[in-house]
């Protein structure tokens, strides 16, 4: 997730999910694996960007979840992959503590590709193992992800998806997506068994 996209049409799709999911007996532990944005070859004014950004807080999701809502605010490089997730892991634990959670992870592009070396801008297996495996019954995993150029690509990931869920010990659910307000992403839920 790069703060650019705060408040674009996949985020109308991306809460909706969320709150459908959630419900009013998940606490939601949001995981944006927040990168830097890009806006390399533009011509930006820095202080507009600053403007922009400054109204672009997720804390403010909160009110969708009558405070039912945290985030995990540091930042997400493949290089600390390890790191991040053992901090998401510390403060998924301290929410367990007083609620039933769902995790939302929502890397850049989605899980990692088949045939490509996964970097920044994807969510491994690994890492979707550790926070599953972590989640007790009823709980849940939402991981974002974009569209590949492929035809049918949510049953395409569906089925590359399904015997990983299986390995996890949770059920993956139909994909969640919007046709017609943002056709390019979809979600994939996770319900630990």
């Amino acid at each position: 997730m790069r703060k650019q996209w705060f408040g674009d049409s996949r985020d109308y799709v991306k809460w909706s999910c969320i709150r459908e999911e959630a419900g009013c007996k998940l606490s939601v532990v949001y995981g944006p694996m927040l990168r830097n944005d890009s806006f390399s070859g533009e011509k930006l004014d820095g202080e507009v960007v600053r403007f922009f950004d400054k109204h672009k807080d997720f804390q403010a999701i909160s009110e969708l979840f009558n405070g039912r809502f945290t985030y995990f605010s540091e930042s997400y490089d493949i290089e600390n992959s390890d790191q991040y997730f053992k901090g998401l892991a510390n403060l998924i634990k301290e929410v367990q503590q007083h609620s039933k959670v769902l995790v939302f992870l929502d890397p850049d592009t989605g899980v990692e590709p088949e045939k490509s070396t996964p970097g920044s801008k994807h969510l491994r297996k690994r890492d979707i193992c550790l926070v599953c495996k972590q989640l007790r019954v009823g709980e849940k995993l939402v991981v974002y992800q974009h569209a590949s150029r492929m035809e049918n690509w949510q049953n395409i990931w569906t089925k590359r998806l399904e015997p990983w869920a299986d390995e996890m010990g949770t059920t993956l659910s139909e994909p969640y997506y919007e046709e017609k307000t943002a056709k390019d992403v979809c979600f994939f839920i996770f319900t630990k068994k």
